[in-house]
């Protein structure tokens, strides 16, 4: 059994949020049942990512590994490849 969930942090800051992040808000929903068990999901006002890497929102982090231009499909990818599916 895992002793630490996977953490996944989506920035719900206003940038991230109009580009996109509203939609990956939704992640929860879309995960295998299961997944939920897993992998612990949050918003945050800023990810820092903006000031790092520029202008390519909506951020999102899978373990501190920080997904640019960030979309369901992306993010369940980087949690499949944690998972080691």
């Amino acid at each position: 059994m895992m002793k630490n969930k996977i953490d996944v942090r989506i920035c719900v800051g206003t940038h991230c949020y109009v580009m996109g992040g509203k939609a990956l808000m939704k992640l929860e929903e879309e995960m295998p049942d299961a997944w939920k068990s897993k992998v612990d999901i949050r918003g945050a006002v800023s990810l820092g990512a903006c000031e790092e890497k520029g202008e390519h929102p909506p951020y999102a982090q899978v373990n501190g590994k920080t997904i640019e231009k960030a979309t369901l499909e992306k993010v369940k990818l980087a949690i499949e490849k944690e998972l080691n599916l």
